[in-house]
C-alpha cells in the first residue's frame, strides 16, 4: 500500500503521452472478514490523468496486467470542448497494515 504512488507514477511514465492532472489520498477503510477475525485495511488514491482515448485505454490495461494487483473503481471519463479527455480512477489496495496512505493532492 505504501509504494502505490511510486508504482503508478512509473505506469505513468511508461505512457508519455498521458499526463498526470491529480492524485490524491482517500480515506482507509477497515474490511472485516467474515470467517475468522482477520481485519484488512483498504487504501486508496483518486488519481486524474489527461490524454487520448486510446492512451488512457492503453494505460488502465497496463494497470490491470500489472504483477503487484490493485483494484480499481469510480472510473469517470470527462471531455472538454477542445475534446481533451480527462479520466479520474480510485485505485485500492488491501493491507493488514493500518497506517493511512500519504499521497497529498
Amino acid at each position: 500500500a505504501g509504494e502505490m504512488r511510486e508504482v503508478l507514477n512509473e505506469l505513468l511514465a511508461q505512457h508519455g503521452s498521458l499526463r498526470l492532472v491529480a492524485m490524491r489520498s482517500l480515506p482507509r477503510e477497515e474490511l472485516h472478514a467474515k470467517a475468522g477475525n482477520a481485519l484488512m485495511y483498504s487504501h486508496g488514491l483518486e488519481i486524474t490523468v489527461e490524454g487520448n482515448y486510446l492512451d488512457l485505454m492503453s494505460w488502465l490495461r497496463s494497470l490491470e496486467t500489472m504483477p503487484r494487483k490493485l483494484l480499481w473503481d469510480g472510473l469517470r471519463l470527462e471531455s472538454d470542448p477542445q475534446a481533451k479527455l480527462q479520466l479520474t480512477l480510485r485505485v485500492h489496495t488491501l493491507s493488514r497494515d493500518a497506517e493511512p496512505l500519504e499521497i497529498g493532492s
